[in-house]
């Protein structure tokens, strides 16, 4: 960092704690909103509901060893984050018109698995410590903030939504938000080194 100049890698910080804020916000706290009303309205057990958070953890380990050799070329980082970010989107999104579990699991358990570790810390994590050396340990505790946002921020947000328009479109919001904020800043701020 040059003494009295705004160094950009502070913008990938930024990047990373939306993107915590958007993959375990929406897989973990605003989910276990919407796991009520959804096993009452469709009809399944609490455990069937439970099993598709055990899918997501599956397939969210399982797109590790991909996503991170791929975020790990150049450019590579940015169409990861982007890529994940569309398919969670659409993941999210399609939870709208869920009927049956294998259309819960598919949606939520392996679309979202799949785009939670794209968008979230495996790609993350790694870009931003390329882009610091001195300062890491406090860039990633930074980037670790979107986490703990992602409950505060999220909780409120997703039970107004499901007391005013229900599960069906909470689904939607989140899903369209996920790529109206995140897709732009990908595109424009993801740099997988300085």
């Amino acid at each position: 960092v040059v003494r009295g100049r705004y160094f950009p890698g502070w913008n990938i910080v930024g990047l990373a704690s939306l993107g915590m804020l958007f993959s375990v916000g929406i897989g973990t706290y605003a989910f276990t909103l919407f796991f009520v009303p959804m096993a009452e309205d469709l009809g399944f057990s609490r455990t069937a509901v439970s099993a598709a958070i055990a899918l997501r953890v599956l397939f969210h380990a399982l797109a590790g060893p991909i996503a991170g050799p791929l975020a790990d070329r150049p450019g590579g980082a940015k169409w990861v984050m982007v890529g994940g970010t569309l398919l969670g989107g659409v993941g999210i999104v399609s939870l709208n018109w869920v009927h049956t579990l294998p259309q819960f699991y598919i949606a939520y358990g392996l679309l979202w698995g799949l785009a939670s570790a794209a968008m979230g810390e495996i790609v993350t994590f790694s870009v931003v410590a390329k882009w610091f050396v001195r300062r890491r340990g406090r860039a990633i505790s930074m980037a670790t903030l979107g986490i703990s946002f992602g409950g505060i921020v999220r909780a409120p947000l997703t039970q107004t939504v499901l007391s005013t328009m229900g599960w069906r479109m909470g689904w939607v919001i989140l899903g369209v938000l996920t790529w109206v904020v995140l897709i732009p800043l990908a595109l424009a701020v993801m740099k997988r080194a300085p």
